[in-house]
């Protein structure tokens, strides 16, 4: 079964219903049909979590993130061997913590990474990770 990880992005361009959430809706329904597996790491999840807060106060994001809990999306847990891989995919790749949870998550799955962060990860597309890029718009 073909398998995507979600950044943080992906899942907020969703909420947001900003350029790119078609895509996401279509992937959130395939996964409902059975037909592809959707992935996000602990971190990133934790990631959502902070910015509904931020973006919408402590009461409106957990109603948000109670929302989005229906979706067909694992959380994969990060344990000791995740957060290595992550430091070494953030020390080889120069990106960003959390970008590198999501990266590193992608590379060891054999996974396609759905984000719309180009910037960071267009210089990995295809060579180290399989991307999917969203639509240009607000980055997460």
């Amino acid at each position: 079964m073909k398998a995507y990880i979600l950044d943080a992005s992906a899942i907020l361009r969703f909420v947001e219903d900003e350029s790119g959430a078609e895509q996401v809706q279509q992937l959130f329904k395939t996964a409902l049909e059975g037909e592809v597996q959707l992935l996000v790491s602990a971190f990133t999840w934790g990631e959502i979590n902070y910015m509904a807060i931020r973006a919408h106060g402590s009461a409106n994001a957990r109603l948000l993130v109670d929302q989005l809990k229906s979706l067909p999306v694992t959380v994969i847990p990060v344990d000791a061997s995740v957060a290595e891989a992550a430091a070494e995919f953030k020390e080889t790749h120069n990106l960003s913590y959390a970008d590198a949870f999501a990266g590193a998550l992608a590379q060891r799955t054999h996974a396609t990474l759905v984000t719309a962060n180009v910037k960071d990860f267009m210089t990995l597309a295809q060579n180290v990770i399989r991307t999917q890029f969203l639509p240009a718009g607000r980055e997460a």
